[in-house]
């Protein structure tokens, strides 16, 4: 597994229809887990391109089983329509765990770190995709054919890249910052500056986006940290 922090070359706009993987994050679910070296379980939506809402349909049964074999579902999945295409969706199991805990068993893992800063004491949050999309298509009979090495489904379009959103919510009583590393967070580009941190008062929350180069790499199966966040910032 490999671990990496590092500042992509472009903020890329991301691809419309492409596999994606979106999940809530909470603060204060993210200390617990510093705090106590416990993991958590959380849901996490996986979206798949579909060609129609009929072949969705027809083929939902199979897909399902097939993608059990991969990682822990939490329903037999549904056929959905997103900015006008339609996907199979499906609630997986996302483990949210301290830093140096391993998990091959579910798709994608978050990982949670003490990291120290200009800012005080902060939490690191990492994604990691256990198996690469390409064995994820491969596994699911639903192998690219059209030269894009990361499309999960029937419909590919040149080198569209997968999705990874969060909605991140500061449900603690404090005050607190997030510094994005290199996300789109709320629409807005967010670079891994301290001085412009995203200051999060109780209840916000922010929109995190990973851009087409931070997905790209994602998705051949590594781990990247995607932001900082610390609790109580004021």
């Amino acid at each position: 597994m490999k671990l990496a922090y590092f500042a992509p070359l472009g903020l890329l706009a991301l691809a419309a229809c492409a596999p994606e993987i979106e999940a809530n994050l909470y603060l204060q679910d993210i200390v617990e887990v510093a705090d106590t070296g416990n993991g958590i379980t959380i849901d996490a939506k996986l979206r798949i391109p579909e060609n129609s809402e009929d072949s969705c349909k027809e083929g939902l049964a199979e897909l399902t089983a097939k993608l059990a074999t991969i990682t822990p579902l939490k329903d037999e999945g549904e056929c959905v329509a997103s900015d006008g295409n339609q996907f199979s969706q499906f609630t997986l199991e996302m483990p949210v765990l301290p830093a140096g805990t391993d998990d091959s068993t579910h798709l994608a893992v978050v990982h949670v770190a003490r990291a120290d800063g200009a800012l005080g004491a902060g939490l690191a949050l990492s994604l990691t995709l256990t198996r690469s999309l390409t064995e994820v298509q491969k596994a699911l009979g639903r192998e690219d054919t059209s030269g894009s090495s990361v499309s999960l489904g029937p419909i590919a379009s040149g080198n569209d890249q997968p999705k990874f959103i969060f909605e991140f919510q500061n449900d603690t009583r404090d005050t607190a910052k997030l510094v994005p590393n290199y996300l789109f967070v709320d629409d807005k580009p967010g670079l891994p500056i301290d001085d412009d941190a995203q200051s999060l008062d109780r209840r916000e929350q922010v929109k995190l986006v990973f851009a087409d180069v931070v997905a790209a790499y994602l998705a051949e199966a590594n781990t990247y940290t995607f932001a900082t966040v610390y609790p109580g910032g004021s």
